[in-house]
């Protein structure tokens, strides 16, 4: 999202009506904000509908992806669940090539991953409203999963399939491409972008609040509570004095930098993203430089190649052709794996002086 949005202040939210309600209720910066939740289940009554169609229609923008969703919401889309959908939800087996499409500027843009079904779905109850559009497709375009409604510079997405916002889909076939197609559809400069993740059980921050309210609201519970951790209190002073032992040394943690380094490298190996790997390994390199010798010209400039040979003991003209080659890999956007390989080879070569390590 700092790539997407590089202007916009982006938090995790708690409550998403909460948030909709603060910005309805300001006096600035009403439009130019975004929502994006990912939900099991997504429920609104009519009044939250209500106020969320406000935030909308002020120039705001709205991301919701949820397998489930209330009656008021899909009736305010003009759309029912399938019952395809219903179905799969009990499906617990993979499936492998999954097609979905979606829909950007005049193209359709096809992805394809293995996993789960993911082919939940939205049926139309009478013809496509003039506010509504649909713009992704799961399998078949008869099959719309995500819809767009659109008004006075506002948008709200409905998704119907989470999953295309996981990293186990953005991880496949460079579906990353979906995700970033999605949200190009948005304010390219937002004030803010909010991520709630309703996947993930949280604390509710009211709830705890209201928690030590009752507790501290009634003077016998309040007076108990402060004997109580009075009593802690002294109980922990006088016996950290009678049971002082010896605490052994611990032995110091391994590093493990090396081996998460190689975990990650495999990684983009496996993958096939050649050239994102290629770029960190000589981020690796001239930053390792830089720490250990101080280096901070630039590749092109000669007083680094010069400092370079110095520091390494090797010949300036060796030195000179493995920075060029360095440009190169830089510049080159199709990267091969034999690529990546000569690239290990020559950085370990000007990791170390002759034949000794640095």
């Amino acid at each position: 999202m700092d790539e997407l949005f590089p202007n916009a202040k982006i938090k995790a939210g708690l409550k998403i009506m909460a948030e909709v309600d603060a910005i309805n209720k300001s006096t600035i910066n009403t439009g130019g904000n975004i929502l994006i939740a990912v939900a099991k289940s997504f429920q609104l009554d009519d009044d939250e509908l209500s106020r969320m169609k406000k935030f909308v229609e002020a120039g705001n923008g709205v991301v919701i992806l949820s397998e489930h969703y209330s009656e008021n919401i899909l009736d305010f889309f003009g759309v029912k669940d399938t019952l395809q959908t219903i179905k799969n939800y009990s499906l617990k087996d993979t499936i492998p090539n999954q097609p979905l499409y979606l829909q950007f500027n005049d193209s359709i843009h096809s992805f394809r991953f293995s996993g789960i079904p993911a082919n939940h779905t939205f049926q139309f109850k009478d013809t496509l409203m003039e506010s509504i559009a649909v713009l992704g497709y799961s399998g078949q375009k008869n099959h719309p999963n995500l819809l767009a409604y659109e008004k006075n510079q506002g948008i709200w997405f409905i998704h119907h399939s989470p999953i295309v916002f996981s990293n186990y889909f953005m991880l496949q076939n460079q579906n990353r491409a979906y995700y970033e197609l999605l949200l190009s559809y948005l304010n390219e400069y937002p004030n803010s972008v909010s991520w709630f993740n309703y996947f993930t059980k949280s604390e509710n921050e009211t709830t705890q609040k209201e928690t030590w309210t009752s507790l501290l609201k009634y003077p016998a519970l309040r007076y108990a509570f402060f004997i109580l951790l009075g009593l802690l209190l002294v109980y922990t002073l006088f016996q950290s004095k009678r049971k002082q032992r010896i605490i052994p040394p611990r032995e110091s943690n391994a590093n493990a930098s090396l081996e998460f380094a190689e975990t990650v490298g495999l990684l983009y190996l496996n993958t096939g993203n050649h050239k994102n790997l290629s770029d960190k390994m000589i981020q690796f390199y001239l930053e390792n430089m830089r720490m250990k010798f101080g280096i901070r010209f630039k590749l092109s400039d000669d007083a680094f190649v010069e400092m370079l040979s110095r520091k390494t003991g090797h010949s300036r003209v060796e030195t000179k052709s493995f920075v060029d080659y360095l440009i190169y890999i830089r510049q080159n956007s199709d990267i091969a794996e034999t690529d990546i390989k000569h690239l290990y080879h020559q950085i370990q070569k000007f990791s170390t002086y002759g034949n000794t390590p640095l």
